[in-house]
């Protein structure tokens, strides 16, 4: 990632090495702009916002962010980072290669002395490998990322949406109007 602010960052060109992640740019754009969060709004009380700010790098290309672990989950594919190690699985994007989640090979990384995680370290450090196991699932739970997705590609395609109207096989939609969410749209998977 690229940072450049001129009137706020006296450091030009400079490399820092901690571990950020892309939820970690919003917190830091609010400290900048020294916006704080609500706790509620409407009434509805706010989830927290994930990340962490990296600001005080800016100054400091030794500051310590505080970020301790960063989870991951798309598309089967699941990863945690947690002080400098990362455990991934070793698996392809993609539905076909969901199941059995259970039998996923995980990968072990040390990304301060392997950032480019080029040396897969499971076999060498097997109870650090099964720490962070736990940890992605305490974490998957925190950010409501259960249950996973287990349905092969057919069945992700093919199995019918909940909707929130009752059933039709009619739908008119004007020119110049707001978008249709997929949530409220007919479904035209496979047609």
């Amino acid at each position: 990632m690229i940072v450049s602010w001129p009137q706020g960052i006296a450091a030009r060109g400079e490399v820092r090495h901690q571990y950020s992640h892309a939820v970690d740019i919003v917190p830091t754009l609010y400290e900048c702009l020294g916006v704080e969060l609500p706790e509620a709004v409407g009434g509805y009380r706010q989830k927290p916002l994930e990340g962490v700010s990296f600001a005080s790098t800016f100054a400091d290309p030794e500051a310590d962010t505080g970020k301790e672990t960063q989870f991951y989950s798309m598309l089967g594919t699941r990863a945690v980072w947690h002080k400098g190690w990362k455990a991934v699985t070793a698996v392809p994007a993609g539905p076909n290669y969901w199941l059995p989640m259970d039998e996923q090979r995980w990968e072990l990384f040390d990304t301060e002395n392997d950032p480019c995680e080029c040396h897969d370290l499971a076999d060498q450090y097997p109870e650090r490998l099964k720490e962070l196991e736990e940890l992605w699932w305490a974490e998957a739970k925190k950010y409501q990322a259960l249950p996973l997705e287990t349905r092969n590609a057919v069945e992700a395609f093919t199995t019918p949406r909940p909707q929130l109207s009752k059933p039709r096989d009619r739908y008119i939609y004007y020119p110049g109007t707001a978008p249709v969410p997929e949530s409220v749209a007919p479904d035209i998977r496979g047609r």
